[in-house]
């Protein structure tokens, strides 16, 4: 097993008789993020989705919040398609905590997208631009 994943990092190919060949090419990561449809954000909020499309544009801070996990993920892994002209998977903070040492790491970006199961996080206006309560 460790060969086989020592093959892919390295050489972007694995190859075994028992499952034939995989090629790290073949998978793009950014596919991963794809876990909702726009469609279905634009649906949900209507023209209000036009807020969230100009936050992104300006890379303004976006908190998401939803008691449960599943839905914030797949709320946040979303929003960036909305910009996908950009390319940039990098803002997505999908699930974040109310810890001193993730927020900080937060602060030090300029714009992006955090998602959060801690109701607590509507009283801290320094950490968003734009709140998105989905549970509303």
């Amino acid at each position: 097993m460790m060969e086989s994943y020592i093959a892919v990092l390295t050489k972007g190919i694995c190859q075994s008789e028992e499952n034939g060949s995989f090629l790290s090419r073949d998978f793009d990561g950014r596919k991963a993020y794809l876990a909702g449809s726009i469609k279905d954000i634009v649906s949900q909020f209507g023209m209000e989705t036009v807020i969230l499309h100009t936050a992104l544009m300006l890379k303004k801070r976006i908190v998401v919040y939803h008691p449960k996990i599943e839905a914030v993920q797949e709320f946040t892994r979303t929003l960036p398609a909305l910009v996908w002209h950009r390319q940039d998977w990098t803002i997505l903070h999908s699930y974040m905590h109310l810890h001193a040492e993730e927020l900080e790491g937060l602060q030090m970006c300029t714009g992006y997208i955090a998602g959060f199961v801690e109701l607590e996080v509507s009283n801290r206006p320094d950490l968003y631009d734009v709140f998105v309560n989905l549970a509303d």
